[in-house]
């Protein structure tokens, strides 16, 4: 069975979905935007073509929240217990002790996520709709190329669906914060990329994104990692890879934090 999706052709076999792309050819960018900016206006510009609202039952949206809000509760004592577990050891070795001094920045990523996450959800209910748009799904800078005219592509296209903005818009802030941090201009320039070609945006949708962002998730699972295989890797190189990711969520901290300031400034200033 064959059709298309776009201007991609969509073929089936034994079940699966198979999709046919262009090929182009990566090149280095010698002049700015940078390739990040570039791939995030494409990004933007995609949700903003495919915008769309869904009505929603309060008692649907009621639900939603007390499932994510018991995998907060799940996540944070499996912190908690991980950090109770290591304490008890006589020689607390370098990785442990980076875990155990990040566990109140942690705690406090938890509580700003949460926090977010039902800000977000007040917002829903006093709306009775849901926001949404076509997410890339894994929009990552592996996941994105630049053409030789200077146009920005995204591929990999199989985790694709309807959701919210804050979904995709998370991933990619995270991949960028993995793979080189940006100071506070390059902030600017990454949230005013977004809202020069994408949907409005508003502040009920920095507080979804802040709960996506925040969220200590992957630094638990990396610990939890290395508590059940150790000797995957040296000691040395544990403890880095841990480092890295607290620095990831730091970003991400700071990322939220300005946005948040920059919304507060622009609310005085509307008074």
């Amino acid at each position: 069975m064959t059709g298309t999706r776009g201007d991609f052709p969509i073929f089936e076999h034994e079940g699966a979905d198979y999709y046919l792309e262009p090929w182009v050819e990566e090149q280095l960018l010698t002049s700015p935007p940078s390739k990040e900016l570039r791939l995030l206006a494409i990004l933007a510009a995609n949700h903003k073509l495919s915008e769309n609202e869904q009505a929603i039952e309060e008692e649907a949206m009621t639900e939603y929240a007390q499932e994510v809000d018991l995998l907060w509760n799940q996540q944070r004592l499996t912190m908690e217990q991980m950090a109770d577990q290591m304490e008890q050891v006589r020689f607390l070795s370098p990785f442990t002790m980076t875990f155990l001094h990040a566990g109140p920045f942690l705690e406090r990523m938890f509580q700003a996520g949460r926090t977010g996450f039902q800000q977000w959800v007040r917002h829903v209910k006093d709306q009775g709709s849901y926001r949404f748009v076509f997410c890339h799904g894994q929009p990552s800078l592996d996941h994105g190329i630049i053409a030789s005219d200077g146009n920005a592509w995204w591929t990999n296209w199989e985790e694709s669906g309807p959701n919210h903005m804050a979904y995709d818009l998370a991933y990619f802030y995270q991949d960028i914060a993995r793979n080189q941090p940006f100071h506070a201009l390059d902030q600017q320039a990454i949230f005013g990329t977004y809202e020069a070609y994408g949907p409005v945006w508003r502040e009920a949708d920095t507080s979804l994104l802040k709960a996506l962002m925040l969220t200590p998730t992957p630094v638990i699972e990396f610990v939890e990692l290395y508590r059940t295989n150790p000797n995957r890797y040296a000691e040395h190189q544990w403890t880095a890879m841990l480092e890295v990711k607290l620095n990831t969520l730091r970003y991400l901290s700071e990322m939220v934090r300005f946005k948040e300031d920059q919304e507060a400034a622009m609310r005085q200033s509307s008074t």
